[in-house]
């Protein structure tokens, strides 16, 4: 089953290279073999963070001004995106704002 879930989160996003430690970590933690990533930081602060994953794709783009991030994950095969997505909040000691899946 594919299931695409986007996800809020509020908390401190100025620490651009931990968050980017612990997105790859959450990769290699779920079992979501990475092929590769591209990122943009923006002057000056904030970044964006697009892994492309063999299961589909996780998308990250911070907004440390609002200290809000918006995550974008999507997975083929048996994965429960909702559950990833939650573990990474707790490894980055943020808040979900908000979380929705949907099922395609």
């Amino acid at each position: 089953m594919n299931k695409h879930t986007i996800a809020n989160f509020k908390g401190d996003f100025t620490n651009n290279t931990k968050i980017k430690s612990d997105v790859f970590t959450i990769c290699k933690t779920h079992h979501l073999n990475v092929i590769s990533s591209v990122n943009h930081e923006f002057f000056p602060i904030g970044f964006t963070l697009v892994v492309l994953l063999q299961e589909s794709h996780l998308s990250i783009h911070t907004f440390p001004e609002n200290n809000e991030a918006h995550l974008d994950l999507f997975t083929c095969g048996d994965y429960d995106p909702e559950f990833i997505l939650t573990d990474l909040n707790r490894m980055m000691g943020t808040e979900i704002e908000s979380i929705q899946t949907l099922v395609r």
